[in-house]
């Protein structure tokens, strides 16, 4: 399990909208989007999340008693159901809990290898008994009131009898004495469900405190003092971050973070919060002002507001209504990514915007009701799953599946360059979900236009408007020159002026090709990567095809796989500081920051 992942999968039924067929969630990471339409049942999540799946671990880690357990209301029980036909659980991961039991044998003195690996073969058994889809589910036993009664079931209960057939009964025993070190005891009354709950033993859970931020969101000087969400209880913590004791000094690293994303949100470098005296407000220092949080509009006051919550709470589960109110897109991805980055909890956040579900990192579920109108959830894996997403919130999909920026290259040997040249700049950013890269291929560059409006008489026929597919756009342009004083041809010269109006950018080359950017030594070392027949480079001119190059038979060859060279060249390893490439590289760079 993660460090900042403290819950892998929850199960539940006849659960507010939830009917009797057991919704199953899983494959947690730290930040867990669900999105759907309005009533869609996505509160029904965060409900379980933030009201029962605590206790269910810290039941299991016997940190509770049975009526410490958060109840089952009457409101909270599905429409035609009982609280007894609630199901309520949470899972772990199948694979950990086989390698801890396997682990935990391996210390054991005494095991040859022959009983290892047979008691190795009855742990896998055990565990694929009680597993589905690769999770272990524990859900709540309504029945078991005896004192000391585990209150914790699976609920894939293992059928005795089959696992009766995995192993001979001495060596059933014999794991049994190892785990339980007592001996004697009946083969299926007491060594193979000992084993069992030996292997229920072996789940890493850890206890952990949930928290839960609702829709609606201010802070003001009103509130429950020990509120840590809202009101006082939120200035108080920011004052102490803000002034530590000298054994807290630390703790000012998080009033740092809060003040940075603050920078970050309102494109202002010397931005930053502080809590006056009084305490009664927050007030934030920028462009040599001084002005209460509030006044700079419900979406920075939020959103700094949201940042603050989750930097104060560590190491807990945050469930979060709604972030997008208020919220620009741009906004609503910063605080995504500040709380991914700068905080250590896990997120499960209720919502219905397609801007904060594209991350790659981040696990999403879509909520939608079925024919009888009760919900369902479905983990979402594709473009196409998305697409239902979006479809659900009254969206087009290309809303969400348009890359942010696109980069427009001659050829896929372009790509590969590029894409390496992105990451030495900003190794965040990420091909697909930051930007993408298209082909124009060469000398069909003559069929595009950026123009945002065509000319008087020009229809644009056989002319693919670029700004109709993303308006944010870069174009790659070999300038083809064969000596400094060159001219760029018609074609060229249009684009790039064309791009210019509308606010997108060009690159030209700063020598003949995009090849040139390759450090020389890379180039050679490459080109005899790829060719067992290389000896020398023919060509290595700023203005020259540094590709040709002479064989060991002194034949000058020409016709050579750019795409080959190009993969070799960056396993070798490229280098920015060639021509202009650092400076044009970090254009680009800051363009498609600015993108996202």
């Amino acid at each position: 399990m993660s460090e900042d992942v403290f819950l892998e999968g929850v199960v539940f039924s006849n659960y507010k909208g939830v009917g009797d067929e057991c919704q199953y969630l899983d494959g947690f990471g730290k930040v867990n989007f669900v999105i759907g339409e309005n009533n869609s049942g996505k509160s029904s999540f965060l409900h379980f999340v933030s009201h029962q799946a605590a206790g269910l671990i810290e039941q299991y880690c016997g940190l509770v008693r049975e009526r410490q357990l958060p109840p089952v209301e009457s409101l909270d029980v599905h429409l035609g159901a009982t609280k007894f036909q609630v199901v309520r659980g949470v899972g772990f991961s199948s694979l950990p809990v086989a390698e801890v039991a396997k682990e935990s044998l391996l210390d054991k003195t005494g095991l040859y290898k022959g009983a290892y690996n047979g008691y190795c073969q009855i742990i896998d058994s055990v565990i694929n008994s009680i597993s589905y889809k690769g999770m272990i589910w524990l859900v709540y036993d309504q029945q078991a009131n005896g004192l000391g009664e585990d209150k914790l079931k699976f609920l894939h209960e293992p059928d005795i009898d089959d696992l009766a057939e995995v192993s001979l009964p001495q060596v059933w025993q014999g794991l049994w004495g190892v785990v339980t070190k007592r001996g004697g005891g009946g083969f299926k009354q007491h060594h193979i469900p000992g084993v069992i709950a030996w292997i229920k033993g072996c789940i890493d859970a850890r206890s952990v405190r949930v928290h839960f931020v609702p829709a609606i969101r201010e802070i003001t000087s009103e509130g429950y003092e020990e509120s840590l969400w809202s009101g006082k209880g939120l200035i108080e913590k920011l004052a102490k971050l803000q002034n530590p004791s000298v054994a807290e000094r630390e703790e000012k690293k998080k009033f740092d973070n809060i003040n940075k994303f603050l920078s970050s949100v309102t494109n202002c470098e010397d931005a930053e919060i502080e809590v006056p005296h009084e305490r009664d407000c927050v007030l934030v220092h920028m462009n040599g002002r001084v002005l209460p949080l509030s006044s700079l509009g419900t979406g920075i006051h939020e959103v700094v507001m949201i940042a603050s919550f989750c930097t104060l709470v560590e190491d807990s589960i945050v469930c979060i209504e709604e972030p997008e109110i208020h919220l620009h897109p741009i906004l609503q991805k910063r605080l995504i990514n500040f709380i991914k980055e700068e905080t250590s909890n896990q997120y499960f956040i209720a919502t219905h915007s397609p801007s904060l579900i594209d991350d790659e990192e981040s696990t999403v579920f879509r909520a939608y009701l079925d024919n009888m109108n009760s919900t369902k959830f479905l983990k979402i894996f594709s473009e196409g799953d998305k697409a239902k997403a979006v479809f659900d919130l009254g969206y087009r999909p290309s809303d969400l599946i348009q890359s942010n920026f696109i980069v427009w290259v001659e050829g896929p040997s372009d790509r590969v360059y590029l894409k390496e040249w992105i990451r030495l700049v900003d190794e965040s950013l990420v091909e697909g979900v930051h930007y993408s890269v298209m082909f124009y291929g060469g000398r069909l560059l003559s069929h595009l236009t950026a123009s945002g409006e065509l000319e008087d008489g020009d229809d644009g026929e056989g002319l693919i408007r670029l700004l109709k597919i993303n308006r944010r756009v870069c174009v790659l342009i070999d300038s083809d020159k064969k000596k400094s004083g060159d001219s760029l041809n018609p074609t060229k010269l249009r684009v790039i002026g064309e791009l210019k109006e509308s606010g997108g950018l060009s690159w030209v080359t700063g020598g003949k090709e995009i090849e040139n950017y390759v450090p020389r030594e890379v180039m050679g070392w490459a080109l005899e990567k790829v060719y067992k027949k290389f000896s020398v480079r023919h060509r290595v001119g700023q203005y020259q095809n540094v590709l040709h190059f002479r064989g060991k038979d002194g034949e000058v060859y020409k016709n050579v796989d750019k795409v080959k060279v190009a993969k070799a060249a960056v396993d070798i390893g490229l280098d920015l500081d060639v021509l202009d490439l650092r400076c044009r590289a970090q254009e680009l760079v800051s363009a498609i920051r600015q993108a996202n």
